[in-house]
This record gives structure tokens, sequence and C-alpha cells, in this order.
């Protein structure tokens, strides 16, 4: 897979050069083991920054309409980066909702690129997921272990890509 703790401390890092004065990380509730590294490895650019106060992390589904809300008022976030790209989607539609423009109010980042990144309006900026060299990493090593079953297990990490679109870019209004 990927470095996921170093993939959120990246797209922090991005969003907050981006212009991003306070950042939520939007995580479903029971997130995969990834999404919630990719919210620590944002905390990781929080704290080692002196921000703070500049980022938290959400729980909550993206499409909880007065969830969304209710953050909106309390923390008044100006980016929001979701712990993949079809939670961004669905939250996308939410803010869409409560009148919030994206970039012009919140910009919006999420993980993993998929085919609907691009195509959505305005295109979401997004990590990139090297989904075929992981397979070829995972088949590989299999067939190393078959090879010599005595092989210890072990974590391989392929570098993840930010792929800037209009979504994660301010725009002068």
């Amino acid at each position: 897979g990927i470095n996921n703790v170093e993939a959120g401390a990246a797209m922090a890092d991005y969003l907050f050069n981006a212009g991003a004065k306070k950042i939520t990380v939007l995580i479903r509730p029971h997130a995969p083991l990834s999404h919630q590294n990719r919210a620590r490895g944002a905390q990781l650019v929080r704290t080692g920054k002196g921000r703070s106060s500049n980022l938290c992390v959400l729980e909550a589904e993206p499409d909880n309409l007065s969830a969304i809300r209710r953050h909106l008022k309390t923390f008044r976030p100006n980016a929001f980066l979701c712990g993949n790209d079809a939670i961004a989607a669905h939250l996308r539609q939410t803010l869409e909702k409560l009148k919030v423009r994206v970039p012009e109010d919140v910009m919006l980042a999420g993980f993993d690129d998929i085919s609907i990144a691009p195509l959505m309006l305005p295109p979401l900026t997004t990590m990139h997921l090297p989904c075929e060299g992981i397979a070829e990493a995972v088949f590989n090593r299999l067939l190393s272990r078959i090879a010599n079953p005595m092989l210890p297990s072990a974590e391989v990490h392929l570098d993840a890509a930010l792929v800037e679109r209009d979504s994660g870019r301010r725009r002068r209004q």
C-alpha cells in the first residue's frame, strides 16, 4: 500500500500552503485504519508547524446535513480533507445543499484518485494511489513467499502522488 500517515501529512501541508487557515479532516465513524492514519498524518502537520487550533478531525457521515452545518458554524473550516474520494463526493453534494461553494468558500481534497475525481465540479484534488504497483508488489511478494515459505512478512509502501485540481485551489473573489 502507501504510507497513509505520510500521505495525510502531505495533503494537509498542501492545503495549508494553498491558503487553508482551518482544515477539517472528515472521516466516517468506525473508519478503516487507512483513513484514521491519514487523519493522524494531518494532525502531525498541525502540531509540527504550530497550527494546533487550525485542524480538527470530524467523525461524521458526509451526507449528514445537520452535522456538517453545525461543524461549519462552530469550527468554520475553509478546507476539508476527506478520508477518500467517495466521501469527498458525498460531502460536495452536502456542501452544495448548504450553499457552500467549492473552492471559493472551502477547499476540498480526497484520497485514491478514483475515476470520478476529475469529473466532479470542480475537479477533485486528491492523492493518487498506485494501484497497479501495489498489486504487482503484492503478487511478487506472494511468489517469493511461495518459493521460500520462511520469508518473514513485510510491509511495502509505494509513493502516492498528489494530484492538484481545482477543488484544492483558492480562488480570488
